[in-house]
């Protein structure tokens, strides 16, 4: 059953002007860019409360004030509770009326899984059927009380509506033992920023709801497109995030179906020379506070899928931005400003040791990659142009790259 139209009473974000992987703006590196990131995120209102974190002297991370990290579940509610109740009213009211539509979060959910979807017919049943299969560190079938996937279908104003949804209902009847809720609503202006943090902001309402919390909640992010996911996805988030309460992200290896890339060399060389390097420049060797000339890849960054976040963190920063273009990476970004601190000279630190990488692989379709090889564009941006996002929703993979 469709919705009302949901409109979200925010400003629109304008994007921020110093994206170093942009290559917009003069700021692009250093201690500059970080202090102009954080004005900007000021005249938004965002990033109001600063936790930072620092290493002491066997270079273990623990609060400025030298006591131990640890994992809180009434602290994360309270948190939530703060952040939810900081929206607009309107905007609150209507994330608490399309959190009642859906049933209860289990007491035991560990994992809420948020996946927007904006005309996926063509992928959303693959998609789903990839997460089917998540097993335990004993590679037994995973409790389905410990996770949930939750789907937004979102359109703009008046879109005629595709298959989307009754190819998410014929999954939900042939895995009925997979939790799987679906929001369907239309947006005056849809944009993937807005529409993960609506499903986002149910998650979160839905887990405050919950009479009986058992542990930490925490969110992953993820898209409709995806063709194979690690069985262990799951389980090895909760593990690395339980065991290391500091960490407020994970970023699992992402691939991009090489099964299909191999038919051209050319394309798959490069895709695998640009995972190459932001994996060297992870290294903690080149991070800001050894490199005064960094960008923000010098770290472990969050993506807009096949990353997972806690619940917690992501309220405690203000939630995803209403934007078209990284949202995901926007979550890294102030993560690592809420965490860092200024240094004795006065110097403000990023902290990037609270994202870390973790050895899982999730493959997603190229569409984007081969349809921007076509046409010889960009596969990063235009992300408003409609006609783009058609041809790309609807380009055959396994037929175009023939053409090559």
């Amino acid at each position: 059953m469709k919705n009302d139209k949901l409109v979200i009473n925010i400003p629109e974000v304008p994007e921020f002007p110093y994206q170093p992987e942009h290559k917009k703006g003069k700021l692009m590196f250093g201690h500059e860019y970080i202090q102009a990131a954080i004005e900007w995120y000021k005249k938004f209102d965002l990033l109001k409360e600063f936790k930072p974190y620092i290493k002491n002297a066997s270079g273990k991370l623990v609060n400025q004030d030298q006591t131990q990290i640890v994992r809180d579940i009434e602290r994360e509610r309270q948190t939530i509770h703060k952040y939810l109740t900081s929206q607009t009213q309107d905007y609150i009211q209507k994330i608490r009326s399309l959190a009642d539509t859906l049933p209860e979060m289990h007491n035991d959910c560990r994992i809420a899984i948020q996946i927007p979807t904006y005309k996926e017919e063509a992928y959303i049943y693959e998609s789903l059927y990839a997460w089917s299969s998540q097993c335990n560190l004993k590679n037994q079938p995973l409790n389905t009380n410990q996770y949930e996937i939750n789907i937004i279908n979102n359109v703009e104003n008046g879109y005629k509506t595709d298959n989307t949804i009754k190819n998410i209902s014929s999954f939900k009847k042939d895995f009925p033992h997979i939790k799987v809720n679906v929001i369907d609503v239309e947006f005056e202006v849809a944009n993937v920023g807005k529409a993960r943090k609506v499903i986002t902001d149910i998650i979160l309402q839905r887990s405050l709801n919950r009479s009986d919390q058992k542990k930490a909640l925490y969110i992953e992010s993820e898209d409709a497109d995806i063709y194979k996911v690690d069985k262990h996805v799951l389980i090895k988030r909760i593990h690395v995030l339980d065991k290391k309460p500091y960490l407020d992200a994970v970023s699992g290896q992402q691939d991009f179906s090489p099964h299909i890339l191999i038919q051209n060399d050319y394309l798959l060389l490069s895709i695998k020379a640009r995972q190459l390097s932001k994996e060297l420049l992870r290294n903690c060797s080149l991070r800001p506070d050894k490199n005064e000339n960094f960008t923000f890849y010098n770290r472990v960054t969050t993506e807009g899928w096949s990353t997972c976040f806690t619940a917690e963190i992501y309220a405690f920063i203000g939630g995803y931005l209403p934007v078209n273009l990284a949202e995901d990476y926007d979550i890294g970004r102030r993560i690592s400003i809420v965490r860092g601190y200024e240094d004795e000279k006065q110097k403000f630190i990023p902290n990037t040791y609270t994202v870390e990488q973790i050895t899982t692989i999730i493959q997603s379709s190229p569409r984007r990659l081969i349809h921007a090889m076509l046409k010889k564009i960009s596969p990063w941006v235009d992300f408003e142009n409609e006609q783009i996002t058609q041809e790309i929703r609807e380009l055959n993979v396994h037929e175009a790259i023939r053409y090559l």
